[in-house]
């Protein structure tokens, strides 16, 4: 991914140098090429049995957008991402056709339309610091998809449906990115959102089979809803997956919600969240490798409340100050963890 990153923004350059040279004013505007990114760093420290009990500034994170129109109804999208854990990826490349003001399609590598987290995942679009547990678990961290996605979007409906090679098999739910079909059932899924004034109503499915041998069926579930005023914002959702085991194993079950509640006090804002995860999976977990070493199990609940003061430094500058009271299944543990982030986007 990482030569694939490097080699479509060199591309990318390139094509934009003659694109560039060509006359005429409407020409210029279909072929412009817009830039935006964002940078953002983290720093944890965490309770004596917390794994940042020690403190550490890391999650260093970058990324940059290239977008523009191409013809009358095309335009385009490249996003490259660098995540100091992770190194360089390809978060986004795809072209779009408006087949009409209300229905476009887009193909290639984009951002899954699930639940309401993923696709707006970026630092400076998130209140909270930290990902929410259940959305840490059930599927991948900025889940991507290579197919074909078609959107709409009306006075009080909006819904995008697609279909792709699907994710695949690992030792966890968030281990099954996947750039590649390793069977012959495509992924596929959508969302769709209702608003009625002040509130709006969501529900995402996905479904697709995630071995080589097309036998295991991974669906994934989602139903959010959002309560947006001057003086508040309260978001709430739930998230369940089903995925198949071979027997004598059992299925994996991994479901939770989160519920947070945003303050507005300009320019400090106070966001508090609920959040709830049970895990179980006798098949996979720990020494798993795919497809039928089994690995030593997976069995969690966790909870957590979260208390953050979020400052608007500047219109596009956050900082935020997030405290997370952790509790987990059977002895209690000291793990509770502060975490500070600086989000800018440009």
């Amino acid at each position: 991914m990482k030569r694939i990153a490097i080699g479509t923004l060199v591309l990318v350059g390139l094509i934009s140098i003659p694109l560039a040279a060509q006359t005429g004013q409407e020409r210029k505007e279909e072929i412009a090429v817009q830039t935006s990114g964002y940078i953002s760093f983290d720093f944890l420290k965490g309770q004596r049995q917390s794994s940042y009990h020690q403190g550490s500034a890391q999650d260093v994170r970058a990324g940059v957008v290239f977008s523009g129109r191409v013809a009358e109804a095309w335009d385009y999208a490249l996003e490259a991402r660098f995540y100091s854990e992770g190194g360089f990826s390809l978060e986004q490349a795809f072209l779009r056709l408006a087949l009409s003001e209300k229905i476009r399609v887009r193909a290639g590598l984009f951002l899954v339309p699930f639940g309401v987290f993923n696709t707006s995942n970026r630092p400076y679009e998130q209140a909270l610091a930290r990902v929410p547990l259940i959305v840490e678990e059930a599927y991948p961290r900025s889940w991507r998809e290579v197919g074909v996605c078609v959107e709409g979007k009306f006075s009080f409906l909006d819904f995008a449906v697609y279909a792709g090679n699907g994710l695949g098999e690992g030792s966890r739910l968030k281990d099954g990115q996947q750039f590649r079909d390793r069977n012959a059932d495509k992924g596929v899924g959508g969302r769709a959102g209702i608003r009625i004034d002040a509130f709006e109503f969501g529900y995402s499915l996905y479904r697709g089979k995630v071995d080589d041998r097309n036998s295991r069926k991974l669906i994934l579930h989602a139903g959010d809803a959002s309560w947006k005023t001057t003086d508040f914002q309260i978001l709430a959702e739930y998230i369940q997956a089903w995925l198949d085991s071979p027997s004598p194993f059992g299925r994996a079950k991994c479901e939770g919600y989160h519920i947070q509640a945003f303050f507005p006090f300009n320019p400090v804002s106070f966001v508090v969240g609920r959040q709830e995860l049970k895990y179980k999976d006798p098949f996979r977990g720990p020494g798993f490798f795919a497809p039928d070493v089994a690995g030593l199990g997976i069995d969690e609940s966790r909870n957590r409340w979260a208390l953050e003061l979020l400052w608007s430094a500047l219109p596009n500058l956050l900082v935020k100050a997030e405290y997370d009271f952790n509790r987990e299944g059977g002895p209690k543990r000291s793990d509770d963890l502060f975490t500070a982030q600086i989000a800018f986007k440009f």
